[in-house]
């Protein structure tokens, strides 16, 4: 019963609870498969990469450039601007140093990161429910619920035809699996896999609250401080959404003014305390030096905005989960849980982050799934026995509740196969083409420039929308100047080869005619694939690789 003592989380799952990561797994590594499986069609090609090509082939780009310089902080190669590298991911630069020592696709890399990142965020996940669920059964149970909960929006979305267009639009955006509002659905990202498992491993650590808990608390808090900063560097969201948290619980427990509490245990433990404001110390003098680099600054800066996610959408992301949610509530207010308030500053917290209208809310609607399902847990475990009892209730509920991830899966195959996946069949060769040249900056358009860095190791003057500073000014100036013919354009074009160090250029041949011809004098090579041409200018300042140049004006600047 969710509203027994809390206990120590060392209780091994049971050996089945297992298949739940593996189940997530395959199902969510089906819509890659698909990309391999499908016939793209004359003129296409299928990027193979599962999820949201323009992001997803972002984190390839930062993988391929950590393996090519073997550098925990790494440089942006969406953009040819002067920096000093101050990126860190070291998941992504574990997937490169991978692929460097095994070889293979870095594509592949990727996907299979997601296995062993699922297993290891159900083993913290089983530690933290072990915190609110003491029976061992509930909180099996608690973790099904976790891991297949969500709702129909999959089948309300095609109802959208009959709204008009902005709210036909609102809904889709809104309620868009790659939100990540269920747990499933946060698992096509690695990152939020590898951020949401140490988050959550560092919750278990702050909310033990048996004996054991209080005599340890300087090396939980030793812990935190440590854990925060390396939370900031793997994924900067969910260390966000951590210190929001246990800020949220530590002001609700002085809110609270218990004074008959044990303050050794728990966040009211000075030891703890201290540890998570070092922590938060940490981060923001590592984040205040990345910020000292222009380039880092710009993107970072694209993090705030308003783009936020509305409680009004809960009954369709999350179906049955809201009903047993609110059953589960009932329990919580009847029964007095030492991490009662904790919960509830966690729901309130992440409420709070993917409503907010500064900071793009929409990036933490995946904190919020966990602490629903433990507050629903013991109603999901009543229901799930009369479900075994046939009833028809109960029947009923559990399906709406459970059947999100086939609703997903099925959706996310057929993107895979007709949505964004979907390149110019040219993309695949003109990669092919530029992988084997020397590493220079690329002019193409912003589509082919996010591919690029990806399956080259060249950098490209427009490519991702969020790592590319001034993206739609530069993307503009790219689409203005190698389509006009006139002096102004070509002159302004010829000033941007120079200043950005351009070595390499790939422009579609019958639209950018005119850019092209005022950029071949300047060629040593030039070579037509398909409806695009590839030319490789002569310059003198891009001799060399072009990571060195940065690593010098980086240690000039410094």
């Amino acid at each position: 019963m969710a509203t027994s003592s809390a206990t120590q989380p060392t209780d091994r799952p049971p050996r089945w609870l297992w298949l739940l990561p593996g189940t997530i797994a395959a199902l969510r590594a089906l819509p890659w498969i698909a990309t391999y499986a499908s016939d793209p069609g004359a003129g296409s090609a299928l990027l193979h990469v599962g999820y949201i090509p323009k992001d997803l082939l972002q984190y390839v780009a930062f993988a391929r450039e950590s393996a090519a310089t073997g550098a925990l902080f790494v440089a942006d190669p969406f953009t040819t601007e002067p920096q000093d590298g101050r990126f860190a991911l070291p998941l992504l630069a574990l997937v490169g140093a991978v692929h460097a020592l095994a070889g293979g696709a870095l594509t592949t890399w990727l996907e299979l990161a997601r296995v062993p990142l699922l297993f290891a965020w159900f083993a913290a996940l089983w530690r933290v429910l072990a915190l609110f669920v003491a029976a061992p059964r509930e909180r099996a149970l608690a973790c099904v619920l976790v891991a297949f909960s969500g709702g129909l929006e999959v089948l309300a979305r095609p109802l959208g035809a009959a709204l008009p267009v902005e709210a036909r639009a609102e809904l889709a955006q809104a309620t868009w699996q790659m939100n990540g509002w269920t747990s499933f659905a946060a698992a096509y990202n690695p990152l939020w896999l590898a951020g949401g498992a140490l988050a959550l491993s560092l919750l278990a650590l702050a909310w033990r609250t048996d004996g054991a808990a209080a005599r340890t608390a300087a090396a939980r808090g030793a812990a935190l401080a440590a854990g925060l900063p390396a939370l900031y560097l793997l994924h900067p969201y969910s260390a966000v959404a951590l210190g929001a948290v246990l800020l949220a619980h530590l002001l609700v427990e002085l809110a609270r003014g218990d004074a008959a509490r044990d303050v050794r245990t728990g966040l009211r433990a000075p030891a703890i305390a201290a540890g998570a404001a070092a922590g938060a110390l940490a981060v923001a003098a590592l984040a205040g030096w990345q910020r000292r680099d222009p380039v880092f600054a710009t993107t970072a800066a694209a993090a705030l905005g308003d783009q936020q996610l509305s409680p009004f959408w809960y009954p369709l992301v999350y179906g049955g989960l809201c009903v047993l949610a609110l059953r589960g509530a009932r329990d919580w207010v009847r029964g007095a849980h030492p991490l009662r308030f904790a919960l509830l500053a966690w729901i309130g917290a992440a409420i709070w982050l993917h409503t907010s209208s500064l900071l793009n809310g929409y990036h933490f609607a995946a904190q919020l799934h966990v602490p629903l399902c433990i507050l629903a847990a013991p109603a999901f475990a009543r229901a799930w026995s009369d479900a075994r009892a046939l009833r028809p209730g109960a029947l009923a509920l559990c399906a709406a509740t459970l059947a999100a991830p086939v609703l997903h899966t099925a959706e996310s195959v057929v993107d895979a196969r007709d949505g964004a996946h979907r390149v110019p069949a040219e993309y695949a060769a003109i990669a092919d083409a530029l992988a084997a040249r020397p590493p220079g900056n690329a002019l193409t358009g912003p589509r082919l420039g996010n591919v690029l860095p990806a399956f080259t190791p060249h950098r490209v003057y427009v490519g991702h929308h969020f790592l590319t500073p001034r993206y739609r000014e530069r993307s503009e100036q790219v689409a203005d100047w190698t389509t006009r013919d006139d002096d102004a354009a070509r002159d302004a074009l010829l000033a941007l080869v120079r200043d950005a160090r351009i070595r390499y250029a790939v422009l579609p041949t019958g639209r950018a005619a005119p850019g092209i011809a005022t950029l071949a004098a300047r060629a040593v090579h030039a070579q037509e694939i398909g409806r695009y041409t590839v030319l490789e200018l002569a310059c003198e300042a891009c001799e060399g690789n072009a990571r060195g140049e940065e690593e010098a004006r980086g240690a000039g600047g410094e």
